[in-house]
């Protein structure tokens, strides 16, 4: 199950840490995803993928579709856009899109 975690402190925290807490949030995610729904990378090979230019880019969109998924197979009544975070990923970085990804999660 999700940990219920505040968007705007997963926001604030990508911030101050300069980045660094959004692999820790996204390590954190995936890893509590697995337990419900084991399908997807694992989250120590997820955060190497994310560190690579373009590539990582390309494990975002995966791993966005893998969240959509878990939501699915968890019956949450409303579930991500992905193509819609990935575009706020892409052109607004990660504290937006792991608010707004923190935000879906946390309503079940």
């Amino acid at each position: 199950m999700i940990k219920k975690r505040n968007p705007w402190f997963v926001f604030c925290m990508v911030i101050i840490t300069l980045g660094i807490y959004f692999f820790i949030w996204v390590y954190k995610i995936n890893k509590e995803m697995r337990e419900d729904y084991p399908s997807g990378l694992k989250s120590i090979i997820l955060i190497i993928f994310f560190l690579m230019p373009l590539v990582g880019w390309l494990v975002m969109l995966k791993w966005l579709n893998h969240i959509k998924l878990y939501q699915e197979h968890m019956k949450y009544e409303k579930k991500i856009n992905v193509f819609l975070l990935f575009l706020v990923s892409f052109f607004v970085l990660s504290p937006w899109t792991c608010a707004l990804i923190q935000n879906s999660l946390n309503k079940k």
